[in-house]
């Protein structure tokens, strides 16, 4: 169980506990409102303290969150730690339930670790690679804070048909939501997609990609707005491959707690490998250039 402690310091005396939490681990009101509601949750030298008492200097306050993620999960992880985990999510899984009862993210979780799931990022059901889950909802929260900073950095490795010309770019095209995709429209919310051409090869490219805004399908439509659909991506005009080629490679984050910055990468799955040989890519030396976000 990860425990939260803090000394209190003289110029802190007379403050209220929450006050307290609120100002040294950024608690938001929801979470103290949980926190209020749970046993030995918040202990204030060892023994059980209510949010609104007064602490005195010298008095050690501790937050136990609750115990979360704890038990077996059958999926390639990456890393973990007593706050969070990142895995490898394979296609065609959801990371949520769906209609039918196939298994999912969140049921695989469900059904071999303790507690609620909290998904970080999540990917589309044809989407592979990276994903962070956290082991309790304050770091769930502290990392969606992170998330589209410099602290939480993803990127995205696409196969896109047709060649980019320009090695570099930023698809900045507002997206609006309608009927099932999202399209380009000056009424849509801000959507920011930085790329590089990593490779071309026959009839396509390979781009990796970094999200600074976070919209549903973001990568997909950028790159069929730009005249590039991914392939595979039917509902975005694209052809070519039994699924989207589009792959979460790669997140570099800032713990939420140590500040230790992590980075982890997933490696390609055989399908796309297969996809980008047959066109001609060499998958190892396109993936030599490794600079940090």
């Amino acid at each position: 169980m990860r425990k939260l402690e803090l000394i209190v310091k003289e110029v802190q005396a007379g403050r209220r506990v929450k006050n307290l939490l609120r100002q040294e681990f950024d608690f938001s009101e929801s979470q103290l409102s949980r926190l209020k509601y749970r046993d030995g949750a918040v202990l204030k030298n060892g023994a059980p303290v209510r949010l609104i008492d007064p602490a005195a200097a010298g008095d050690k306050i501790e937050v136990r969150l609750e115990n979360c993620g704890e038990g077996e999960l059958p999926l390639p992880i990456l890393y973990e730690d007593e706050d969070f985990l990142i895995l490898n999510k394979p296609v065609p899984m959801a990371v949520h339930g769906v209609a039918g009862g196939a298994e999912t993210v969140e049921s695989l979780w469900c059904g071999g670790r303790s507690g609620a799931f909290h998904a970080v990022n999540r990917l589309d059901r044809n989407t592979s690679g990276v994903m962070v889950a956290a082991k309790s909802a304050y770091i769930h929260d502290r990392l969606r804070k992170l998330l589209h900073t410099e602290a939480f950095c993803r990127e995205y490795l696409a196969l896109v048909s047709g060649c980019v010309t320009q090695a570099a770019g930023e698809i900045d095209l507002p997206l609006l939501r309608e009927a099932g995709k999202s399209v380009p429209s000056p009424e849509g919310k801000a959507a920011y997609t930085l790329y590089n051409v990593l490779e071309r090869g026959e009839g396509c490219t390979l781009l990796r990609l970094r999200l600074l805004t976070g919209r549903t399908h973001q990568i997909r439509a950028h790159c069929a707005a730009i005249g590039h659909p991914l392939l595979g991506d039917a509902l975005y005009g694209g052809e070519g491959a039994e699924r989207v080629m589009l792959h979460s490679w790669r997140v570099a984050l800032r713990h939420p707690l140590s500040g230790e910055r992590i980075t982890v990468e997933a490696p390609l799955p055989e399908d796309m490998q297969k996809a980008m040989e047959a066109r001609g890519i060499d998958v190892e030396n396109c993936l030599l250039d490794k600079k940090n976000c």
